[in-house]
């Protein structure tokens, strides 16, 4: 007679499909539309965070008085300047406000393209459809297209 097997043996055959941690949320971000918005949000803030000190000289520069002399040289001895007086902190400053307004600005842009994309190319399928119902033929090409999409 056979005892049954525990639980703890090393016999037993375990699901091949195992959840992982994170399961929900790995494939919840792994959604187009999620991936395209936190694409779109991470690059607006790099981009904004990789010129912040162009953005910053350029604000120092709008507004400098007529009687000041204090930035009137070339971009690289004023971003020098700006480097040596005010340090990391000086060539950031603002940057937070600014990745704040470009972050969801971008990731609505970004995901919202590719969105319309899709709609606008399901509308063109479906138009190419009712032309070739209709006996034109000039749209062939689009409808293979549509037919592998």
């Amino acid at each position: 007679m056979s005892s049954p097997q525990s639980p703890s043996d090393s016999s037993t055959i375990k699901s091949p499909i195992e959840p992982t941690p994170f399961y929900g949320i790995r494939s919840w971000l792994s959604q187009v539309v999620v991936a395209s918005f936190i694409a779109g949000g991470t690059a607006g803030a790099v981009s904004r965070t990789v010129v912040s000190p162009l953005e910053r000289l350029k604000i120092l520069l709008q507004v400098q008085n007529v009687g000041r002399e204090e930035y009137k040289m070339s971009i690289g001895k004023a971003l020098s300047k700006m480097w040596r007086e005010e340090g990391w902190r000086g060539m950031m400053a603002g940057n937070g406000a600014n990745c704040m307004r470009i972050v969801p600005y971008s990731a609505v842009q970004f995901g919202s393209y590719n969105i319309y994309k899709k709609v606008c190319f399901a509308f063109s399928c479906f138009c190419v459809g009712i032309m070739n119902g209709l006996g034109i033929q000039e749209y062939d090409t689009w409808a293979v297209s549509c037919r592998q999409w």
